[in-house]
């Protein structure tokens, strides 16, 4: 049961990642256009 509360803390944490990652960029090229 830890095991699987631990993977789920990381796969939130890595979608967050992704998330933000593509939020910045996206504000970036608005900026640029």
């Amino acid at each position: 049961m830890k095991g699987v509360l631990l993977w789920n803390r990381t796969l939130e944490h890595f979608t967050f990642e992704k998330t933000y990652m593509l939020y910045r960029c996206s504000n970036i090229l608005q900026r640029a256009v």
